[in-house]
């Protein structure tokens, strides 16, 4: 049986699509063509596509030489190149996630005055269990006659009751800053900050109260539905992923005070507290407000604030959301999913300002962007012939040939000259991608992959920078 990964969490939302390997589909037998535009080989004046002669197409197959593989294939229908002239590199130091640097953020976002606290919700004090307790036996009062329900209620509340006696007064003072959740007010409401960790890449500042506490649902015409459970998305990820009404609500007015520019500049001096100085506004979004009934039916969406996705770039180059091979054969071998993800912020706002917040500061810039040349295609492809080779008898695959179908020309990382250091380097990804589809949304699976440095024709050890990242995760039976 193929072994699975267990992916590190993920926290607010799943953001994880592979954009940086997310190339088109090919076929066909020694077809090269280098029509770029289509108008018989006159070919767009100042694109990457035209100074280095890349073909539209590609079909040929890659030197096996000591890989143990007996054939390796690429058939690639549509090359995918960046829609500029010039590509970099950029140096990038990685950034302390403990002690004084959390110590720094936390700081940045909550109000001081009021204290920051070391929170574990295993551990609550009196006054929150006391909160708890309180809305749970309302809840028994709404449900009448449910006795299944009420049951389930009493036992919660007997547990609630013999937690009460021991729970301390006041959560501990955050100290050194060795826990990896703290609690914080902003302005009038009290947020949890969860930092990374072993399991978890990123920070993500949540409400502490339940989104059905802090936004109420307005409720329906007929008040006979039994809301459950609420929360908030991004509208354009309810519509991205099919949510039923999604796009009709795109019509809603917009319930928050602020304006979408307003709301941005509140966003935007969140990025400056979090020192994410790299970041340029990637997406913006009406923030949906979503309430289920107990099925997880929806019964009523409101549209009140604002979701804006902000990205690492490179001078005017998106890097996209990062390189993940999960479920790569050869490293499915080595016991690890490889995941190199490209810092993000995405920042919830409403009439409250900032009421959450999940990114990743992993890396900083050193110095200025360097424009950069790369190798032409058709000497990429000679020295393809030895760095893929080598690639795979260093990382063995189980299956006997590869059939790539994809080929991609944008960033990736690499390891710099010393611990902690690293860099941007113009990169090919090279995968063999199986495509398939789950309740109407297209899913694309990377089987194999092979990521070359477009400088030079190298192979990037991407095991290698996913392990200094401390972002290589485990693989269990």
């Amino acid at each position: 049986m193929r072994k699975q990964i267990r992916r590190r969490g993920t926290a607010w939302l799943m953001f994880g699509t592979m954009m940086m390997a997310a190339v088109f589909t090919g076929c066909g037998k020694k077809d090269i063509d280098y029509d770029i535009d289509g108008s018989g080989g006159k070919k767009d004046s100042g694109s990457i596509q035209d100074k280095y002669d890349i073909p539209k197409s590609y079909d040929d197959s890659i030197a096996v030489g000591d890989s143990g593989l007996s054939e390796i294939t690429l058939k690639v229908d549509e090359i995918s190149v960046p829609d500029t002239s010039i590509m970099y590199t950029e140096k990038l130091t990685k950034n302390d996630t403990a002690g004084e640097a959390l110590k720094k953020i936390a700081e940045a976002i909550f109000d001081k005055s009021k204290g920051i606290y070391a929170y574990d919700e295993n551990n609550q004090t009196k006054a929150d269990i006391e909160e708890q307790i309180a809305s749970y036996e309302q809840l028994k009062k709404e449900l009448g006659t449910d006795a299944e329900r009420i049951k389930e209620i009493n036992d919660t509340l007997t547990e609630l009751q013999d937690e009460l006696e021991k729970a301390p007064e006041d959560y501990p003072a955050a100290g050194d800053y060795s826990a990896t959740k703290y609690l914080g007010t902003c302005g009038q409401y009290e947020f949890v900050l969860r930092t990374p960790d072993d399991t978890i890449l990123s920070y993500d500042l949540s409400l502490k109260e339940d989104a059905m506490v802090y936004r109420p649902a307005d409720g329906t015409e007929d008040g006979t539905e039994m809301i459950d459970h609420g929360g908030y998305v991004s509208l354009n990820d309810s519509i991205k992923y099919g949510s039923e009404g999604a796009e009709e609500a795109l019509n809603d007015k917009n319930q928050c005070k602020y304006s979408e520019e307003e709301a941005l500049e509140i966003a935007e001096e969140f990025l400056k507290k979090i020192d994410c100085n790299d970041m340029t506004l990637g997406e913006s979004s009406a923030l949906a407000w979503t309430y289920d009934d107990a099925l997880s039916t929806l019964i009523e969406r409101d549209i009140d604030g604002y979701y804006f996705t902000f990205n690492q770039m490179i001078k005017d180059q998106s890097l996209g959301e990062g390189l993940q091979a999960l479920n790569v054969d050869n490293m499915v071998q080595q016991e690890a999913g490889v995941d190199i993800p490209t810092d993000y912020c995405k920042i919830a706002v409403d009439d409250n300002g900032v009421i959450g917040a999940v990114w990743t500061n992993n890396l900083s810039v050193e110095g200025e962007a360097e424009e950069t040349e790369l190798l032409s295609f058709k000497e990429l492809m000679k020295r393809a012939d030895s760095s893929v080779s080598e690639y795979y008898a260093k990382y063995n695959t189980q299956y006997k040939s590869i059939e790539f179908n994809r080929m991609q020309l944008t960033y990736c990382l690499k390891p710099g000259a010393q611990d902690g250091e690293f860099e941007y380097v113009p990169a090919w990804i090279i995968s063999q991608v199986e495509v398939y589809e789950f309740e109407e949304v297209t899913y694309e699976d990377p089987q194999q992959m092979v990521v070359l440095d477009a400088t030079d024709g190298s192979y990037i050890d991407i095991l290698e920078v996913s392990k200094a990242l401390g972002t290589c995760s485990v693989i269990q039976d």
